[in-house]
């Protein structure tokens, strides 16, 4: 009866026995391998969060008249809440930070369990927290995540240009109006909302 590694390639005996071994020898090898970067990425992550806690939190800065923006959203009587894939406690902590920070009813963002990580998630969360339905609400964001979780709860989507998607990511993605500077938000956003 021939063994599954002979099948395999076609040889039996002592060839087959030694393709047999190689062939473990390799698993094995790749199996420690494996390990390592796994550890290797468990600490790059377990760094990367023990840096963000002691100080990197801070090393952010708001977008150039953003906070102009906030304070003319909140002034023609919107609502506004946070919605982010970053760590909710990291988020709230940059959020509170900010000079306009406290016009933001709520910071929701993902469980560090993952249990609510991504977007549609997320604006599910902020829509349930907040006591709203999504009809009538608009989402502002820089990503196509952004447009697609307000599309994904049939929301209104205004796409911000001076974040990290483009144009194009943006567009495609379904945002019903572009923004290109946050002096523009105001009138986009009422016009999204309308």
């Amino acid at each position: 009866m021939r063994r599954p590694c002979a099948r395999k390639h076609g040889r039996t005996g002592a060839a087959a026995a030694r393709t047999a071994a190689l062939d473990r020898a390799d698993a094995a090898r790749k199996l420690r391998a494996a390990a390592q970067d796994q550890e290797r990425t468990e600490q790059a992550v377990r760094l990367y969060r023990e840096r963000f806690d002691s100080h990197g939190w801070t090393e952010h800065e708001a977008y150039p008249g953003i906070g102009d923006a906030v304070e003319a959203l909140v002034s023609a009587g919107h609502r506004l809440a946070v919605v982010t894939a970053k760590y909710e406690d990291h988020a709230r902590r940059i959020v509170e930070h900010l000079p306009f920070g406290h016009h933001f009813e709520d910071v929701i963002g993902a469980t560090e369990d993952g249990r609510i990580s991504h977007k549609p998630e997320l604006i599910a969360e902020a829509l349930r927290r907040l006591g709203l339905a999504a009809d009538g609400i608009s989402m502002i964001g820089d990503r196509r995540m952004d447009i697609e979780g307000a599309r994904h709860h049939g929301m209104a989507s205004v796409g911000v240009l001076w974040g990290f998607g483009g144009e194009a990511e943006l567009s495609t993605a379904g945002a019903d109006r572009l923004a290109r500077a946050p002096h523009e938000l105001p009138g986009l956003f009422a016009a999204a909302v309308s």
